[in-house]
């Protein structure tokens, strides 16, 4: 937390002086400010002062605002951001998306940051008509699972053993001017992606969206099902990363209640008597 308060007071006082500093130069080219060292420092420290007042004001009111309720997608999300612009290369800047043949392809926007994300899920199996692969459902004793209301065995998509090659790009994209620009985070299987460079390819006619991010469009149609179980289990990671505390002592408290534990507790825990020395001598 410390640090992450480090980092943002140095973007705002990065975006402070990098404001002063172009308002003072529109100043003398409309020749509002006079060349003169003491009256650009004046009018400098001025306007530094009123923006940085304004920013603390802005930023006051936000605090005083309700926070919003946890929400594990967005906490995720904005993790996948903060990771992706720490560890982008700096030599990567701009995301394309082109046709079959190279001859049609857009700028999607700048890169400000890249992270790959493993795959918790194999791809789904599929015959040479482009049909399902299916497989029976067993429990852990290799017995064929019938489902209860219906009496029949039940049966599930078999799907491609996964390693740690398996996963895809995550593209942090800022679109827009400046301060002003929105990010966007695009995800693609690196099987539709170039090899990462300064300009990096996504083999797609174009993106679509998906909750909060956008993919190509055949990884969308082929996938779907492998997309919905990958946002569903980074959920679950972080909404247990948020509450494991809370669990841990929410269970803890109800193990002490039930008095069976408690007698199970007495029974395996050695009595010390305070009388005695750690050598078994009296204590006089």
């Amino acid at each position: 937390m410390a640090e992450q308060q480090k980092n943002e007071g140095g973007h705002f006082l990065r975006n402070a002086i990098l404001i002063t500093g172009i308002i003072l130069i529109v100043g003398v080219l409309l020749g509002g400010i006079k060349l003169e060292i003491l009256d650009i420092l004046s009018k400098g420290i001025a306007l530094f002062v009123g923006i940085c007042l304004v920013v603390l004001v802005i930023k006051g009111v936000q605090a005083l605002l309700p926070k919003n309720e946890f929400s594990p997608t967005q906490r995720w999300k904005d993790r996948l951001i903060k990771l992706g612009e720490l560890s982008k290369p700096f030599n990567v800047k701009e995301l394309y998306i082109r046709g079959e043949d190279m001859r049609v392809y857009s700028l999607w926007g700048k890169i400000t940051g890249i992270v790959f994300i493993p795959y918790l899920a194999g791809e789904h199996k599929i015959d040479a008509k482009g049909n399902f692969i299916y497989k029976q459902k067993k429990d852990h004793a290799s017995n064929v699972i019938i489902n209860e209301l219906t009496g029949k065995e039940e049966w599930d998509i078999e799907q491609e053993k996964i390693n740690e090659s398996d996963g895809e790009w995550c593209f942090v994209i800022a679109r827009g001017f400046w301060i002003f620009a929105v990010k966007e985070l695009v995800r693609a299987n690196i099987k539709y992606c170039s090899d990462i460079g300064e300009k990096v390819w996504i083999k797609t006619p174009n993106l679509v969206p998906i909750g909060d991010y956008f993919y190509p469009a055949q990884q969308w149609q082929m996938d779907i099902l492998r997309i919905t179980r990958q946002h569903q289990a980074e959920a679950v990671i972080e909404t247990h990363q948020k509450f494991l505390d809370l669990i841990a002592t929410t269970t803890e408290a109800g193990l002490r209640a039930n008095a069976e534990y408690r007698t199970m507790l007495e029974k395996n825990t050695e009595t010390i008597n305070p009388n005695n020395n750690i050598l078994g001598g009296n204590n006089k």
